[in-house]
């Protein structure tokens, strides 16, 4: 039963780390990008402002990255042990969960920063593509 147990959160902790970069590869994030930019049929000027945006984004959330996995490999290590302190596991997988609110916080703010400058039309646009669409088999 134990080892059922490390396993699980060996496997959750591995999870997590993927999730923790957004799920995506930053090539597939970046086509994203452009695809959502020529959507809203943006101009250069805009254009050129969301890009250094989302570069200084990027750049910021970096950071976070490589802290979540140093934490993720420490709790890794931590399960690892014959008998892991309960404690250290919690403050590593508060640490984890603290870094990842702030990598939601920035993008968040990176977003709002980005809508400031959408004409009128653009954000109707965009709050149209953001809205979850109806297929045939439910929401997805």
């Amino acid at each position: 039963m134990r080892t059922l147990s490390v396993i699980l959160c060996l496997t959750l902790v591995m999870a997590s780390g993927s999730w923790a970069f957004g799920g995506k590869p930053q090539a597939e994030r970046g086509k994203n990008y452009d695809r959502i930019a020529k959507q809203l049929n943006l101009t250069k000027e805009q254009s050129e402002k969301c890009k250094a945006s989302n570069e200084k984004l990027q750049a910021s959330l970096k950071a976070n990255r490589e802290e979540v996995k140093q934490l993720a490999e420490q709790l890794k290590s931590e399960l690892q042990l014959e008998n892991p302190d309960r404690n250290k596991v919690h403050s590593l997988i508060k640490k984890i969960s603290d870094q990842r609110t702030e990598m939601e916080l920035k993008r968040m703010d990176s977003l709002l920063e980005m809508r400031k400058l959408l004409t009128p039309e653009q954000k109707a646009k965009f709050k149209e593509m953001a809205r979850p669409k109806r297929g045939r088999w439910g929401w997805r």
